[in-house]
């Protein structure tokens, strides 16, 4: 739960209980571990987090979703 509080961007697929990222998922058309609701390996959540959230894509999406 922890994690959700930290990235306020990250969601979850409740039926399958995988994180994905909500801007993502909205407003790119890129298919990633992140946007196709895929990410369950949560050993490296924190990494993968990280890495995520700075990434043009990533960024280009929050940006969409702040003007949207």
């Amino acid at each position: 739960m922890e994690w959700y509080i930290r990235s306020n961007w990250l969601a979850d697929y409740a039926t399958r209980n995988c994180p994905y990222c909500f801007p993502c998922h909205s407003f790119t058309t890129r298919e990633n571990v992140w946007t196709s609701k895929e990410f369950c390996y949560m050993r490296n959540l924190p990494r993968s987090l990280s890495i995520h959230e700075t990434s043009a894509t990533h960024i280009q999406s929050e940006v969409a979703l702040k003007t949207s």
